[in-house]
């Protein structure tokens, strides 16, 4: 947990976030938050049992702190017209991701595999505030990359 009460990112996603963020103080605070945020949603989605949550009151109500303060940070009020279009379609691809994730189509597995991966889209959009397109398409490739390796094995199979 860092100072603010959310999980802060491993030391190496934290120097590739300030990279991303081209300098900008707030925009990396943003982006710590999308990351704590994303992932507790995550978290509270993948712990349940019998499809209720199994986190703890603490763990589900600091999901909604981490809202209220991702959504109120200076760099997302400032920016909000380009950020919000990205919360809404980061959170549709998940949904999909989460209704696929299991199917019996091998498409839609191999689709939700892809797609879990969705919240990297906020991380391009803030890259491409702070440093315009020639900075996105720098970023852009070694978020997904590595983004997907983080959350696969070493033959490439979700973990």
């Amino acid at each position: 947990m860092d100072p603010k009460g959310h999980e802060a990112p491993a030391p190496e996603t934290h120097a590739f976030a300030r990279e991303v963020c081209n300098g900008n103080k707030d925009a990396l605070s943003f982006c710590d938050l999308w990351y704590a945020y994303c992932h507790q949603i995550d978290d509270l989605i993948d712990c349940k049992e019998d499809g209720r949550p199994t986190m703890s009151d603490e763990a589900i109500l600091r999901i909604f702190v981490i809202a209220a303060m991702l959504y109120n940070c200076p760099f997302y009020v400032e920016h909000r017209q380009h950020l919000f279009p990205v919360v809404i379609m980061t959170t549709n691809l998940y949904a999909d991701s989460v209704a696929w994730e299991r199917s019996p189509v091998n498409r839609r597995r191999a689709i939700a595999d892809v797609l879990r991966c969705c919240g990297d889209e906020m991380f391009a959009m803030v890259a491409m505030i702070c440093g315009g397109w020639a900075h996105v398409r720098n970023v852009s490739p070694r978020i997904r990359e590595r983004d997907f390796q983080l959350q696969h094995d070493e033959n490439d199979q979700p973990n």
